[in-house]
């Protein structure tokens, strides 16, 4: 037998199918104080021994195998852990930003309809009652400026608004609380 078959047998496949049936259901249990699953620590390990095996010949061992296992397994474990948390960290935050831009489209598409909405309604009024609603609410003239213009008296003009905005509530039923934003009065 060789020198280096005496001191490390596990970078032959025969020896490293000895190690591995040897260790292997302590490291998972070991693995499973660290990461809490079974199916995870048995990942774990299986990965710990794999790199072992594709890195036997750069491996250099000081202690023993069974140590050495072991802090492989404990590191690997810790680095999950790490992995999972930063993890967990980025899915709530992305979550966070998610639900935000979510509520944007939802915010958005609530306002679309309430524009169409709108827009229908006012397009239903009377041709006299639309047009000193729009230049009420539109436009921003004060009722007596719209009196002014149309040569219409002042009580005409609180008429037809009193009207519109009654109409307009009554077809915004469902958006009344965002319509109450658009049709704060003169």
């Amino acid at each position: 037998m060789s020198k280096q078959t005496e001191i490390a047998p596990w970078k032959h496949k025969e020896g490293f199918e000895t190690l591995f049936n040897d260790h292997y259901e302590s490291l998972v249990a070991y693995a499973c104080s660290f990461v809490e699953e079974y199916d995870a620590a048995e990942e774990l390990v299986q990965e710990v021994y794999f790199k072992l095996w594709t890195q036997r010949d750069k491996v250099n061992i000081k202690s023993t195998v069974r140590g050495y296992l072991y802090s492989m397994v404990r590191n690997a474990s810790l680095n999950l852990i790490k992995h999972l948390k930063i993890t967990e960290e980025y899915k709530n935050d992305n979550k966070l930003s998610i639900e935000q831009f979510e509520q944007q489209v939802s915010d958005a598409a609530e306002l679309s309809d309430l524009q169409k909405k709108i827009k229908r309604s006012i397009n239903a009024l009377p041709l006299q009652r639309k047009k000193i609603f729009l230049m009420s609410r539109y436009d921003g003239l004060k009722y007596q400026q719209i009196a002014d213009e149309l040569g219409i008296s002042i009580r005409t003009v609180e008429k037809q608004m009193s009207a519109a905005l009654k109409f307009m509530r009554t077809e915004l039923g469902e958006f009344l609380m965002l319509a109450v934003f658009f049709f704060n009065g003169n």
